[in-house]
Protein backbone atom coordinates (compact mmCIF):
# COMPACT_ATOMS: atom_id res chain seq x y z
CA UNK A 1 0.00 0.00 0.00
CA UNK A 2 0.66 3.72 0.54
CA UNK A 3 3.53 2.76 3.10
CA UNK A 4 5.24 0.15 1.07
CA UNK A 5 5.42 2.18 -2.25
CA UNK A 6 7.10 5.61 0.02
CA UNK A 7 9.56 3.64 1.61
CA UNK A 8 10.03 1.58 -1.82
CA UNK A 9 10.42 4.69 -3.84
CA UNK A 10 12.81 6.90 -1.74
CA UNK A 11 15.58 5.49 -3.51
CA UNK A 12 14.30 5.85 -7.20
CA UNK A 13 15.21 9.80 -7.11
CA UNK A 14 16.70 12.48 -4.65
CA UNK A 15 17.92 16.08 -4.67
CA UNK A 16 19.22 16.14 -8.11
CA UNK A 17 20.19 12.52 -8.35
CA UNK A 18 18.14 9.74 -10.36
CA UNK A 19 17.71 6.51 -9.79
CA UNK A 20 20.59 4.96 -11.59
CA UNK A 21 22.46 8.00 -10.48
CA UNK A 22 22.00 6.52 -6.80
CA UNK A 23 22.83 3.38 -7.41
CA UNK A 24 25.96 3.86 -9.28
CA UNK A 25 27.22 6.12 -6.59
CA UNK A 26 26.29 3.42 -4.02
CA UNK A 27 28.27 0.97 -5.96
CA UNK A 28 31.19 3.33 -6.62
CA UNK A 29 31.92 3.48 -2.67
CA UNK A 30 31.00 0.00 -1.92
CA UNK A 31 27.97 0.76 -0.14
CA UNK A 32 23.89 -0.80 0.29
CA UNK A 33 21.08 0.76 1.05
CA UNK A 34 18.40 -1.03 2.43
CA UNK A 35 15.41 -1.41 4.85
CA UNK A 36 11.91 -2.63 5.27
CA UNK A 37 8.24 -1.62 5.71
CA UNK A 38 5.91 -3.43 7.92
CA UNK A 39 2.47 -2.30 9.48
CA UNK A 40 4.09 -0.84 12.10
CA UNK A 41 7.51 0.49 11.07
CA UNK A 42 9.82 1.14 8.50
CA UNK A 43 13.45 0.70 8.69
CA UNK A 44 16.85 2.15 6.26
CA UNK A 45 19.59 0.57 6.53
CA UNK A 46 23.18 1.70 5.21
CA UNK A 47 26.07 -1.05 4.79
CA UNK A 48 29.49 0.84 3.81
CA UNK A 49 32.78 0.38 3.70
CA UNK A 50 35.01 1.54 6.90
CA UNK A 51 36.86 4.42 5.78
CA UNK A 52 35.98 7.69 6.11
CA UNK A 53 36.00 9.06 3.27
CA UNK A 54 33.67 5.98 1.71
CA UNK A 55 31.61 5.99 5.13
CA UNK A 56 30.93 9.87 4.91
CA UNK A 57 29.70 9.44 0.92
CA UNK A 58 27.37 7.00 2.23
CA UNK A 59 26.43 8.48 4.82
CA UNK A 60 25.71 11.80 2.55
CA UNK A 61 23.89 10.20 0.33
CA UNK A 62 21.84 8.55 3.02
CA UNK A 63 20.91 12.29 3.99
CA UNK A 64 20.08 13.03 0.59
CA UNK A 65 17.87 10.03 -0.04
CA UNK A 66 15.66 10.61 3.29
CA UNK A 67 15.21 14.46 2.98
CA UNK A 68 15.05 14.87 -0.29
CA UNK A 69 13.15 12.16 -1.78
CA UNK A 70 11.64 12.86 -5.52
CA UNK A 71 9.24 10.38 -5.72
CA UNK A 72 9.40 10.33 -9.59
CA UNK A 73 6.15 9.42 -11.48
CA UNK A 74 7.33 7.11 -13.70
CA UNK A 75 9.17 4.89 -10.63
CA UNK A 76 5.91 5.32 -9.17
CA UNK A 77 3.84 3.98 -11.92
CA UNK A 78 6.35 1.26 -12.41
CA UNK A 79 6.18 0.06 -8.67
CA UNK A 80 2.19 0.72 -8.60
CA UNK A 81 1.81 -1.95 -11.79
CA UNK A 82 4.52 -4.33 -9.55
CA UNK A 83 2.61 -4.21 -6.39
CA UNK A 84 -0.66 -5.03 -7.99
CA UNK A 85 0.90 -7.73 -9.58
CA UNK A 86 2.13 -8.95 -6.63
CA UNK A 87 -1.62 -8.39 -5.14
CA UNK A 88 -3.51 -10.39 -8.02
CA UNK A 89 -0.71 -13.12 -7.78
CA UNK A 90 -1.47 -13.67 -3.95
CA UNK A 91 -5.37 -13.36 -4.25
CA UNK A 92 -4.91 -16.36 -5.93
CA UNK A 93 -3.57 -18.33 -3.36
CA UNK A 94 -5.54 -19.90 -1.11
CA UNK A 95 -3.14 -19.16 1.90
CA UNK A 96 -3.20 -15.67 0.95
CA UNK A 97 -6.66 -15.26 0.53
CA UNK A 98 -7.16 -16.57 4.01
CA UNK A 99 -4.75 -14.18 5.52
CA UNK A 100 -6.65 -11.53 4.36
CA UNK A 101 -10.12 -12.20 5.55
CA UNK A 102 -8.87 -13.42 8.69
CA UNK A 103 -7.23 -10.13 9.31
CA UNK A 104 -10.27 -8.37 8.15
CA UNK A 105 -12.01 -10.37 10.66
CA UNK A 106 -9.91 -10.28 13.60
CA UNK A 107 -9.27 -5.93 13.47
CA UNK A 108 -12.03 -4.66 11.74
CA UNK A 109 -11.87 -1.36 10.87
CA UNK A 110 -8.50 -0.61 12.13
CA UNK A 111 -5.52 -0.70 9.78
CA UNK A 112 -4.25 -4.10 10.28
CA UNK A 113 -7.35 -5.82 8.68
CA UNK A 114 -7.43 -3.02 5.66
CA UNK A 115 -4.36 -4.69 3.58
CA UNK A 116 -3.54 -3.02 0.14
CA UNK A 117 -5.78 -4.18 -2.95
CA UNK A 118 -5.99 -3.44 -6.69
CA UNK A 119 -8.21 -0.57 -6.40
CA UNK A 120 -6.43 1.27 -3.01
CA UNK A 121 -3.00 1.20 -4.71
CA UNK A 122 -4.56 2.05 -8.24
CA UNK A 123 -5.52 5.19 -6.69
CA UNK A 124 -2.41 6.32 -5.41
CA UNK A 125 -0.82 8.99 -6.35
CA UNK A 126 2.62 11.34 -5.62
CA UNK A 127 0.87 13.68 -3.70
CA UNK A 128 -0.11 10.36 -1.24
CA UNK A 129 3.65 9.55 -0.92
CA UNK A 130 4.30 12.96 -0.50
CA UNK A 131 1.92 13.35 2.34
CA UNK A 132 2.63 10.08 4.26
CA UNK A 133 6.05 11.06 3.73
CA UNK A 134 6.24 14.28 5.65
CA UNK A 135 3.78 12.83 8.62
CA UNK A 136 5.52 9.34 8.79
CA UNK A 137 9.37 10.26 8.14
CA UNK A 138 10.84 12.99 10.42
CA UNK A 139 13.61 12.58 13.46
CA UNK A 140 10.95 12.62 15.70
CA UNK A 141 9.87 9.35 14.88
CA UNK A 142 13.39 8.26 13.86
CA UNK A 143 15.43 5.48 16.18
CA UNK A 144 19.11 5.76 14.85
CA UNK A 145 21.06 2.82 15.93
CA UNK A 146 25.23 2.68 14.59
CA UNK A 147 27.12 -0.69 14.59
CA UNK A 148 30.40 -0.81 13.07
CA UNK A 149 34.29 -0.11 12.89
CA UNK A 150 33.96 3.27 14.88
CA UNK A 151 34.29 4.98 18.48
CA UNK A 152 31.33 5.95 20.25
CA UNK A 153 32.47 9.57 19.81
CA UNK A 154 32.10 8.96 16.07
CA UNK A 155 28.94 7.34 16.31
CA UNK A 156 27.36 10.12 18.71
CA UNK A 157 28.59 12.65 15.95
CA UNK A 158 26.88 10.89 12.93
CA UNK A 159 23.15 11.10 14.22
CA UNK A 160 22.61 14.97 13.84
CA UNK A 161 25.53 15.29 10.94
CA UNK A 162 23.43 13.18 8.57
CA UNK A 163 20.04 13.79 9.05
CA UNK A 164 18.31 12.75 12.70
CA UNK A 165 17.47 16.07 13.80
CA UNK A 166 15.53 16.71 10.32
CA UNK A 167 12.03 17.07 10.65
CA UNK A 168 9.97 16.14 7.24
CA UNK A 169 6.70 18.04 8.44
CA UNK A 170 8.34 21.15 8.41
CA UNK A 171 10.86 21.02 5.66
CA UNK A 172 10.36 18.80 3.31
CA UNK A 173 8.75 21.04 0.20
CA UNK A 174 7.05 19.06 -2.75
CA UNK A 175 10.36 19.13 -5.47
CA UNK A 176 9.52 20.38 -9.19
CA UNK A 177 9.47 17.41 -11.06
CA UNK A 178 10.68 17.66 -14.76
CA UNK A 179 9.02 16.00 -17.73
Amino acid sequence: GLAGLTHGLLDTGAGELDEEKIADRLADIGARLGGSVDQDRASISLRSLSSAREREAALELMRLVLQQPMFPAAALEREKARSIAGIREADTRPGSIAAKRFAAALYPGHPYGRLPTVESVEKITRDDLLAFYRAHYGARRAVVSIIGDLGRAEAEAIAPAHGATHDATQHVTAPLVRR
